[in-house]
């Protein structure tokens, strides 16, 4: 079956289908990858004015 056909079908785009497809096929799971947000920067500079 195609990507074309199996899009149309489900209803999505055909970008989607080929990320699920290549996902699967890196990974062997169609689960959504979990996204990690970056390190956030301590909005205390001067600590030892913060401990006192």
């Amino acid at each position: 079956m195609s990507i074309n056909h199996v899009s149309r079908l489900l209803n999505i785009s055909r970008p989607t289908l080929h990320k699920w497809r290549d996902q699967y096929l890196l990974t062997g799971s169609t689960v959504p990858l979990t996204s990690v947000p970056p390190p956030q920067a301590s909005k205390i500079k001067d600590w030892e004015e913060f401990e006192k």
